[in-house]
This record gives C-alpha cells, sequence and structure tokens, in this order.
C-alpha cells in the first residue's frame, strides 16, 4: 500500500484530490468499533483542504522502503542506535492487527528492547488507542508511576 502511494501517480493523485490516506487510515485503523464521526472529523480536519494533504503525501514518500531511498540512510543510523536505549524503561502498546505496523515490527522492536513491558492488543489496529484507551491509560500511568525517577 505504502508503494502504491509513494511511487505511483494515481496513488499521488487519491490522497491529494480525495484525501484517500487520512480517509482510509480513519475507517480501517480501527478495529473493535468504527471510529466515531466526530473523531473521525478530528483525523481528518488537518486535511481538508488539497493544498494541505501535500504533507501526508510527502511524508508517505519519504518512507524508506529501500536502500537508496532518501530517508534510508537517516533510519538505517536511527536503527543502529536503538539498542543504545535497550536499559531504559520502555512500555509499549501494540495494535496486532494494524494493517501498517503489523507483527514484523513489534518482533523488531522487541530485539532491540528485550526488557520493554509489551502488551498485545490482539483485536486493535493501527490506532490503537482509538481501539483501547480503556486499557491503555491505566496501563501506561501505572508504567509511569513505576519508572518515576
Amino acid at each position: 500500500m505504502l508503494s502504491l502511494v509513494r511511487d505511483t501517480a494515481l496513488g499521488s493523485y487519491a490522497v491529494e484530490r480525495w484525501n484517500a490516506f487520512a480517509l482510509g487510515a480513519a475507517w480501517f485503523g480501527v478495529t473493535r468499533r468504527p471510529m466515531p464521526p466526530a473523531v473521525r472529523a478530528g483525523y481528518l480536519a488537518p486535511y481538508r483542504q488539497r493544498a494541505d494533504r501535500l504533507a501526508t503525501l510527502r511524508f508517505v514518500q519519504d518512507i524508506p522502503l529501500q536502500p537508496g531511498d532518501p530517508a534510508y540512510d537517516i533510519v538505517s543510523e536511527v536503527q543502529a542506535r536503538l539498542p543504545d536505549f535497550a536499559d531504559r524503561p520502555a512500555w509499549m502498546g501494540w495494535g496486532m492487527r494494524d494493517f501498517v505496523f503489523d507483527h514484523h515490527f513489534l518482533d523488531t522492536w522487541t530485539r532491540y528492547w528485550p526488557h520493554a513491558e509489551v502488551q498485545r492488543f490482539f483485536d486493535s489496529g493501527h490506532y490503537v488507542l482509538e481501539d483501547a484507551a480503556e486499557e491503555i491509560i491505566p496501563q501506561v500511568r501505572a508504567f509511569l508511576a513505576r519508572t518515576d525517577e
């Protein structure tokens, strides 16, 4: 899906003309229940005008998918430094039905941060907080209370 948006005229047109990226995420980024219309409107509000959608398109176009992509080197450098933070407290709440950052991404993060507390939300998607806020918020508060220095 990222390649379609990133690398084709059709994908670029759909994002700029119809706000396809944000609309798609607002519809398919939640899995437990549909996103309430007012919440969806909030996610879409920054992209009302076609000119406002250029930022979304450029963001997707900047996601490196392979060596040689413009941001590939910087993302690789950041990735190489992740083990430097392995001794820090970390909590990850992961939507296991995320259509973008699937379990392979979580597996990678947990290899870099093996001591992180991980909560998998098996019925949650990309907008995991929209799906599981009532579970996540108390867990984050408890984590912060335990790790407050």
